[in-house]
């Protein structure tokens, strides 16, 4: 089979990534190109729950790529053969061939997987285009599950559609049916352990036929406890099959192949297998149904009902005229299955009873008292005839056959839902839950919700996906924008309470890593800013205090504190068993060297909300601070800049009191003479010391935005004395680390070391501050200086943007102590959410070629790997890469400040017609915008949604305009509004209502 995408992969390369179907923390399941459906992680599992980090063996996904199938039967209606008879149907597998039906070929040869299938994955969205010159018809899927901004509840569905595109392009009628099949996922192995009594169960309402997989009796610490999963066809009278044993049954395709019917053998045609079922389900006498196979067959079977297959041997070679009686052949296998208690009883009862010895009946009979019968029923048995495979191990779901006549069309739905409330982290006791349990009973009440909102549910996700490929970008940029929203639904978790998180990898590290949600969490601020104010008050709320469990690690990890405390220990030794006399003395000593730990945030949650990891990087207290102001001016919600102002305020102090030397910047410390790293950043391998230009950059923004939080919060004495601190040390940061070219990656004035690398990620912290509308916090003529050296020597064509680069004639001096890894595994290499964020800078300071060419080689990279929707870093679908979002904004020009009720555009590079357009995200509303210079006038529509203007800005020049004065300019849903204009600039008194539907003209 040929395996083709658009603009994605190349014949030879596999398909490792595709598009997840779920919601918001609800796992997923994967659809790749080859037509099948990969990683199932809604089961509680892994790498979804936890156990991902790339240093451990690759998790396999519990229900394999072969396990699950489409199939399509269909003939024209007049159809005959040679002999005048009903020509027979073409019948073809809607995926890639896998060694399922391999094993199948030489019975069921006219099965086979259809010639080609052309894949494209646009998220929420896959669609699948099925060819073979041997179907009479055109076959086409539709895979998508809902994802609607602002509408937490209908993008956390645990729900994924399937929509086969039936067309008839000919003159003559079709017949045609479609069947799925997919695992009795109780029954599997690696699913269940063993546990539980599997039931499926029939259901059928109007526009459903459903099957209903559940167990009982699973123990209440099972992923699957209380769990189910429906897998249903959007029709009355869909064909519901719940038990099918084995996928190449061969009686039922040939009953679908003649008659568009699937009905399976009820026992599956295995001859062992009926008549095991036969013991178990209707008392058979064991002895009576052994001696009632074939020698050939016992022969075959013996050595598999014994536990020592050498002393079966050796047994039957002492005697073998004795045991070609099966009488007394079966009698021996009892007998092998004895303990050796039980044998050496049997033995003396044989010396005292005759009959055991010339009767093997009775022979039989005893032994079977003393337990070897139910030993072999239970213990050897299984393992020929498996018993577990012998239960159902799977199910259909076939559409009844209908006809499609000429030239016409038709659509079939299946639906797949799911309920596992019984997730739990990796502490004991850390019942999470999901949110869907609130919603939803089980499965089929999710199964029934969505069927009934399916059409609002489309229309609204097809919407918002519409919006992003429908702007005036290259397929590829909107292509590499929208792919990293897959990592919503791939690795988040939304739990019972509604607390929510991101892994930083999936099941790899942590969830809510701060330093690298500093990266992707800009598309969660904007889509679903609840879920980030979640995210947010998670990390404050285990902010380091005296009463954290770790204060005392990182109180000692500064060289003064510990060096103080171990000698007033000395003298007074049981100061270290005495926790509150501990304490008082850690706050003299803080009094003493100025160095609490209070304040530090954490860095994230390790597989469970329920605890931390660490404390040990330097640039999470400015992080935290921005990622706070950003939210506040995107959302406007002062409560919960409230809320979060008092661990704002203590990171920020907490990061003031760290600056060695007493220069206004954050210092990096060599922590070789402590186990505890109290100095690290977000490139956790590449250690600095003394003071670098990433942390630097970030410290100065954060100082800008604290600044403005504690004025506005009525603080004005603090955000005096934080203006002070920012000139401060803005100035130490030029006079250090500015080379004439690119800011040195860092500096220790107190060794004199230095290392003179040019550092990709140097200039974040004025990324943030362009963002948020808070000015240069470098001098323009640096940054701009900085980011073509930046492209200059760290963009290597073929390859990417290299975080860390030293350029002809510089110098790299190197920290002394031990590092978590080879630094150069960071700094020699390539980052994807480190590219997109730089990319976004350069397009926001006006480089815009140079912006998207690093853009596009990141796009390509990824394409050509298979990956496209799988960046990678310390682990899979890597959170990081999602900065790319911000791209959006950046292109246009996007400026957003809620509480100023203000939004201004100025893209970056107008199409050669003159007109642009965008999608537009913001808390509270989504839609568009449109900009046609040719026309001069802005359409600002919205989908869904509110929006509050009071000021709006419009590109530079704009303002001159071509409206004669005293001629209405701004319109609202086409009735004219007031409005004052300055230039290139509206202001509304009182504010414009842009509600979802409506459409906001202005006329330049």
């Amino acid at each position: 089979m040929k395996t083709t995408a658009r603009t994605r992969s190349k014949r030879g390369v596999a398909p490792l990534s595709g598009i997840p179907l779920g919601g918001l923390g609800t796992g997923s399941i994967e659809i790749r190109a080859d037509g099948a459906l990969h990683e199932w992680q809604i089961f509680n599992n892994p790498p979804w729950s936890g156990q991902g980090a790339p240093w451990n063996p690759p998790v396999a996904s519990p229900i394999r790529p072969g396990d699950t199938l489409f199939a399509i039967r269909a003939r024209p209606s007049r159809a005959t053969g040679a002999s005048g008879e009903s020509a027979p149907a073409v019948v073809r597998i809607l995926r890639e061939r896998s060694e399922s039906e391999a094993r199948f070929t030489y019975i069921l040869s006219y099965v086979e997987s259809v010639q080609e299938i052309h894949f494209n994955g646009e998220f929420p969205f896959a669609w699948l285009d099925y060819r073979d010159p041997a179907l009479p018809l055109a076959v086409s899927l539709e895979a998508w599950s809902s994802f609607i901004p602002g509408d937490v509840k209908h993008s956390a569905l645990p729900a994924a559609f399937f929509t086969f595109h039936l067309s008839n392009p000919g003159p003559e009628a079709v017949e045609v049916s479609l069947l799925g099949i997919i695992p009795h996922i109780f029954t599997l192995e690696a699913l269940s352990q063993g546990a539980g009594q599997p039931q499926t169960r029939s259901e059928r309402a109007p526009g459903l036929s459903a099957l209903l997989f559940s167990a009982d009796g699973l123990p209440a610490e099972h992923p699957l406890a209380r769990g189910s999963l429906v897998f249903a066809l959007l029709e009355d009278d869909a064909e519901l099959v719940p038990e099918l044993r084995e996928i190449g049954d061969l009686n039922a395709w040939q009953s679908w192949a003649h008659s568009g019917h699937f009905l399976p053998d009820p026992v599956g045609g295995d001859p062992l297998r009926a008549l095991l079922e036969r013991i178990i389900r209707e008392g058979l006498d064991p002895a009576s149904a052994y001696g009632q196979l074939p020698s050939l067959l016992r022969g075959m079977v013996d050595s598999a009902l014994v536990p020592d297959r050498s002393e079966l041997q050796a047994r039957i070679a002492a005697d073998p005229i004795h045991y070609q009686d099966p009488r007394w052949r079966w009698a021996l296998l009892l007998e092998l299955n004895l303990t050796p208690a039980e044998r050496a009883q049997y033995e003396r009862e044989r010396q005292e009873r005759p009959e055991l010895q010339s009767d093997p009946a009775q022979a039989a009979a005893r032994l079977s008292e003393l337990g070897a019968l139910t030993r072999l029923l239970s213990e050897q048995a299984p393992k020929l005839f498996n018993t577990r495979a012998s239960r159902p191990t799977r199910a259909v779901i076939s559409s009844p056959p209908l006809t499609l006549d000429p030239w016409s069309e038709r659509d079939l739905t299946f639906l797949l839902t799911w309920y596992f409330p019984n997730h739990r982290g990796e502490q004991v006791g850390d019942d999470l839950g999901h949110r869907y349990e609130t919603w939803f009973s089980d499965a089929l009440d999710v199964a029934r919700y969505v069927a009934e909102a399916r059409p609002a549910l489309y229309t609204r996700t097809r919407a918002f996906h519409d919006l992003q490929y429908a702007a005036s970008v290259p397929y590829w940029l909107a292509d590499a924008i929208n792919a990293q929203l897959t990592t919503l639904v791939k690795s988040s978790w939304l739990v019972r309470d509604g607390r929510f998180g991101i892994w930083e990898g999936l099941g790899c590290c942590g969830l809510q890593t701060l330093d690298v949600s500093y990266y992707g969490s800009h598309a969660v601020a904007l889509l679903f800013p609840e879920l980030e104010e979640r995210q947010l008050q998670m990390t404050a709320d285990f902010q380091l205090t005296p009463a954290s469990p770790r204060y005392d690690e990182y109180f000692l990890a500064f060289a003064p504190n510990r060096e103080r405390v171990w000698r007033q220990i000395e003298r007074e030794p049981e100061l270290a068993r005495d926790p509150q006399r501990r304490q008082a003395l850690y706050r003299a000593v803080a009094a003493e060297t100025g160095l609490d730990a209070s304040g530090r945030i954490p860095h994230l949650f390790p597989g469970s909300f329920a605890v931390v990891d660490a404390y040990h990087m330097v640039d999470l207290m400015p992080k935290f601070a921005l990622q706070v102001w950003r939210d506040y001016r995107w959302t406007a919600n002062r409560a919960a800049l409230e809320r979060l102002w008092p661990a704002v305020k203590a990171a920020i102090e907490h990061a003031r009191r760290i600056d060695e030397l007493q220069v206004g910047l954050p210092y990096h410390y060599d922590h070789a003479p402590s186990e505890t790293a109290i100095s690290s950043q977000t490139y956790d391998t590449w250690d600095f010391i003394g003071y670098s230009a990433y942390v630097s950059a970030i410290w100065l923004a954060a100082l800008k935005a604290t600044a403005q939080m504690a004025r506005l919060l009525g603080d004005e004495d603090y955000a005096r004395d934080l203006e002070r601190q920012f000139s401060e040390s803005q100035a130490s940061l030029e006079r250090l680390l500015w080379n004439g070219e690119y800011y040195d990656l860092w500096f220790d004035p107190r060794s004199g070391r230095r290392n003179q690398a040019c550092m990709a990620d140097q200039l974040s912290g004025q990324l943030y501050a362009t963002l948020l509308g808070l000015g240069d916090i470098l001098p323009r003529a640096h940054v701009l200086s900085a980011l073509r050296a930046i492209y200059r020597y760290n963009f290597v064509p073929g390859r990417g943007l290299v975080n860390g680069v030293l350029p002809p004639g510089k110098r790299a001096d190197q920290p002394d102590h031990w590092t978590l890894g080879d630094p150069r595994h960071q700094a020699d290499s390539v980052w994807s959410g480190t590219e997109y964020a730089v990319a976004v800078q350069m397009l926001l300071e006006g480089l815009v070629s140079e912006g998207l060419t690093i853009i596009h080689e990141v796009y390509r990279r990824y394409e050509r790997a298979g990956q496209t929707w799988d960046h990678q870093e310390c682990g899979g679908h890597y959170y990081r890469a999602l900065s790319i979002w911000l791209a959006w904004p950046a292109l246009g020009g996007l400026s957003y400040d809620a509480p100023r009720q203000a939004l201004r555009l100025q893209p970056r590079r107008l199409p050669a017609d003159g007109h642009w357009q965008q999608p537009l995200t913001l808390p509270g509303c989504w839609g568009k915008i449109e900009y046609r210079a040719g026309e001069g006038r802005l359409l600002l529509h919205l989908h869904e949604g509110q929006l509050s203007l009071r000021e709006l800005t419009l590109p530079a020049g704009a303002g001159a305009g071509r409206t004669p004065p005293g001629e209405q300019t701004v319109w609202l849903a086409a009735v004219p509004i007031a409005g004052r204009r300055e230039g290139e600039r509206w202001h509304f008194d009182p504010p414009v209502l842009i509600e979802a539907g409506q459409t906001l003209e202005v006329r330049l």
